[in-house]
C-alpha cells in the first residue's frame, strides 16, 4: 500500500503553542520510526496524535497501512476513509481503498474509489493497471458507455501497463455488435452498421495493443478482412468505403497473433497479385496494409523492396512499418551481440530450440513496469506464498537467475525485485534478441541475457539467491537433471520458483494432443490453422473447451499450447517426491486470494497452506485450479 508521507520535516516554530508543537513532534517522530521499520512503536505515537486531533492524512493513511499489515483489514478501511476526508486529491488514498474494496468483495466502492484516483493521477501505470482489473470485475457496472469508452481509450494511451487485460471489458461492451455483424451473411444488408463498428476508437485503438482473444471476435475480424481483400481488389483502391484506420489497426491485430486466421485460396490468391503489382508501383498504403493482414512485411520485403526506405506523415502506418519491418531488422542486429555460453548438444533441447527460434514465446508489446512496485525480495516472495512467510535477511545485492526468460516478459515482471541484479537464460536466440529490444526500450540495464541450456548452468561459475524457472522443466527430457542444474547454482537457504504442468488441468490438452498425432498434423503453421477451423467447426467436438484457453488465440501460443515437441505433466504426489528427494522446502503456491480463501475454508488448520495431501484434495475437488500450471516456491536447504 502507498504510505509515509512527508520527505522533510517540518521545522517546529517557535511560537507555536506547546500542544501544536507536541502535536507536529509526534507526527514527525511517528513518521520517522515507521519509515525505519518501527511499527510496533510508530503505531502507538499514531493513535496518540489522532487522540490530539492530527490532521495530518498521512497519520490516518500510516496507521490504515500498519492495521492491514496486521490482518485487521475493516480497521485500515476505516482509516484510509478518514485520511480521504482530510485530503479529497491526494490518489493514494483513494488507491489504497480501492485495493481493499476489492479485497471485501465490495466492488461498487472499489470501482468508485480507483475511478477517482485515476483521475488525480497522470501516466501511473499501477493505478492504471488496478482500474483495469477493478472494472474487469465489475463489467463497467455503474459507469456511462461514454465514460467507460473515455477511460479504455485513456487506458490504451498508457505504455507501461498490460492492455490484455482490457479485452474483457472491450468484449463485454461490443459482444452483441459483433454478434449482430455475425448473423449478417452479407455485411451490404446493413453497410451501416458495419462502418459504424468500424469506426468505433476504442476498437481501433485496441487492436495494435492486444489479441482479441475470443472465437466470435476472430469469425468477425476474418470475415471483415476478408470483405477488405474483396473491396480492395475489385474497387477502385482510393474509393474503397471501409474506413482505412481500421484495416491498419487489423493489419496490427494480425500480426499480434501471427497470422493464426485461416484465409482462402481466393484471398491468396489477391494478395499475391498485389504483392507483385506492388513492386513496380508507388506504394499505395492502403494496399500495403491490406497485404500486412496476410503477412508480416518484413517477409515480402524482397518483393516490395521501397518499403524498406518508404517515409510517411501517418502515424499508423508508420507504427506498421515499425513494428512489422523495423524491429524484426533491429532484432537481427541485436541477435549478434547476444553472449552465447556453452553448446546445446542435448537432444531434446535441440528440438525445443528449434521451436522457439521460429516461433518466440510470447509475443508482447506492453508490460507493467514501474519504479514504485519494487518491493524486498522477502516481501515479493511471501506476497505469493501468504499465509505461509520466510524469515527477512538482509543482503545487499540479490543476484537473480531467470531460467527459460523467453522473449523477456518475464524479466519485466522481476524487475520488482528491489536493489537485484538479473540473469535471464534461454536457449532461443530469436527469443533472447526480442527480450533484448524490449528491455532498450524500457531502458532497462540491470539483465544480462546469455543463450545457453539450463542443462549447462553449472558452467557460470556463480551462484543465485533467487532462481525462477516457470514453463521450462516440463519441456525437457528429464526434469530432475534440470532441476538438479537449477539447485546446484542456488545459494544454500536460497529460492527457487517453478512453474508445471498439471496432469489434472491439461485433460483436455492431452485430448488435443491425441487428435494431432491421429491426424497427422504437424506444428506448421498451415496445420496448426487447419487444426483450430476444425474445432471451429465443430469436427473435433470434444476439444471445444481449447476455445475458452487464451493461449488459443495466437499462433505460437497455440503451437506451445498443443503441439510441442516435448511435454511432461505432473500431479501433486509427484511434485511432493521430487521436492523430498532433493531435500527442498516447500513454501506455498502462487494463486488468487479469492482461491486462497476457498482452502482455507476447507483446511482450516493447514494455517501456512503447506499441506501437499491437502492441496491434491483441493485439486480433485476443482481440477481447473492449476490450469496456467502449478507455480510454487521452495527453499534450498
Amino acid at each position: 500500500m502507498v504510505g509515509f508521507g512527508r520527505k522533510k520535516s517540518k521545522k517546529i516554530e517557535n511560537n507555536h503553542s506547546s500542544k501544536i508543537s507536541n502535536l507536529k513532534y509526534l507526527e514527525q517522530k511517528a513518521l520517522s520510526l515507521h519509515k525505519a521499520g518501527n511499527t510496533e512503536d510508530s503505531k502507538k505515537l499514531y493513535i496518540l496524535a489522532i487522540n490530539r486531533n492530527s490532521v495530518d492524512p498521512f497519520i490516518y493513511s500510516n496507521l490504515g497501512n500498519i492495521y492491514l499489515s496486521e490482518g485487521k483489514i475493516e480497521r485500515a478501511i476505516y482509516f484510509y476513509e478518514k485520511s480521504i476526508k482530510l485530503d479529497k486529491n491526494r490518489y493514494e488514498g483513494y488507491y489504497n481503498l480501492a485495493i481493499l474494496y476489492q479485497q471485501t468483495n465490495n466492488l461498487e466502492k472499489a470501482s468508485i474509489s480507483i475511478q477517482k484516483a485515476y483521475e488525480l493521477v497522470n501516466g501511473n501505470s499501477v493505478i492504471a493497471h488496478a482500474l483495469i482489473n477493478i472494472i474487469g470485475r465489475t463489467n463497467g457496472s455503474g459507469i456511462s458507455i461514454d465514460k467507460l469508452n473515455n477511460l479504455l481509450n485513456k487506458i490504451l494511451g498508457e505504455k507501461e501497463i498490460d492492455h490484455n487485460s482490457l479485452f474483457i471489458i472491450i468484449n463485454n461492451i461490443n459482444k452483441e455488435k459483433v454478434r449482430r455483424l455475425l448473423h449478417q451473411s452479407d455485411f451490404s444488408t446493413d453497410i451501416n452498421h458495419l462502418i459504424s463498428f468500424m469506426k468505433d476508437s476504442v476498437i481501433i485503438n485496441s487492436l495494435p495493443k492486444l489479441i482479441f482473444k475470443n472465437a466470435e471476435w476472430e469469425k468477425l475480424l476474418t470475415r471483415i478482412r476478408k470483405e477488405f481483400c474483396k473491396t480492395v481488389s475489385s474497387e477502385s483502391i482510393n474509393n474503397c468505403k471501409y474506413p482505412s484506420s481500421f484495416l491498419k489497426a487489423l493489419a496490427q491485430q494480425c500480426f499480434l497473433n501471427e497470422y493464426i486466421y485461416c484465409y482462402t485460396e481466393d484471398e491468396e490468391e489477391m494478395i499475391d497479385n498485389l504483392i507483385s503489382s506492388s513492386k513496380e508501383k508507388a506504394i499505395n498504403e492502403r494496399v500495403i496494409s491490406l497485404i500486412a493482414c496476410y503477412y508480416p512485411l518484413i517477409k515480402i520485403i524482397n518483393r516490395i523492396p521501397s518499403l524498406l526506405d518508404y517515409e510517411t506523415e501517418d502515424n499508423e502506418f508508420n507504427n506498421i512499418l515499425n513494428s512489422q519491418i523495423k524491429e524484426p531488422i533491429k532484432e537481427y542486429e541485436l541477435s549478434k551481440k547476444i553472449e552465447k555460453f556453452g553448446d546445446i548438444s542435448d537432444e531434446t533441447s535441440k528440438i525445443v530450440q528449434s521451436q522457439y527460434e521460429s516461433n518466440p514465446y510470447p509475443r508482447w508489446n506492453y508490460s507493467v513496469y514501474d519504479k514504485k512496485l519494487e518491493q524486498t525480495s522477502y516481501d515479493l516472495i511471501n506476497n505469493q506464498i501468504f499465509p505461509n512467510r520466510i524469515n527477512y535477511q538482509k543482503t545487499k545485492n540479490t543476484e537473480i537467475l531467470v531460467a527459460g526468460c523467453g522473449t523477456g516478459y518475464h524479466l519485466i515482471q522481476c524487475q520488482k525485485y528491489k536493489g537485484s541484479n538479473i540473469t535471464g537464460i534461454d536457449i532461443s536466440l530469436t527469443s533472447l534478441s526480442y527480450a533484448k529490444r524490449k528491455l532498450d526500450e524500457l531502458n532497462i540495464s540491470n539483465i544480462k541475457l546469455i543463450q545457453m541450456d539450463i542443462l549447462n548452468l553449472h558452467k557460470l561459475n556463480k551462484k543465485y539467491h533467487i532462481v525462477e524457472c516457470c514453463g521450462v522443466l516440463h519441456h525437457m527430457e528429464d526434469l530432475e537433471k534440470g532441476l538438479k542444474s537449477l539447485i546446484d547454482i542456488t545459494n544454500e537457504g536460497g529460492f527457487i520458483k517453478l512453474a508445471l504442468y498439471s496432469e489434472l488441468a491439461r485433460k483436455d490438452i492431452v485430448k488435443a494432443k491425441d487428435i494431432i498425432s491421429s491426424n497427422n498434423l504437424s506444428s506448421n503453421p498451415e496445420d496448426i490453422r487447419y487444426f483450430r477451423k476444425m474445432i471451429f467447426e465443430d469436427k473435433f467436438k470434444e476439444i471445444k473447451k481449447l476455445l475458452q484457453f487464451q493461449d488459443f488465440y495466437s499462433l505460437s501460443m497455440c503451437r506451445d499450447l498443443c503441439f510441442h515437441a516435448m511435454e511432461h505433466r505432473f500431479s501433486i504426489s509427484e511434485i511432493k517426491n521430487i521436492i523430498n528427494k532433493f531435500s527442498l522446502e516447500f513454501l506455498g503456491f502462487s494463486l488468487p486470494s479469492e482461491l486462497k480463501a476457498k482452502y482455507k475454508e476447507i483446511y482450516p488448520n493447514d494455517r501456512k497452506m503447506i499441506n501437499l495431501n491437502n492441496w491434491e484434495d483441493f485439486e480433485n475437488k476443482y481440477p481447473n485450479i492449476f490450469i496456467s500450471m502449478y507455480q510454487f516456491w521452495v527453499k534450498r536447504s
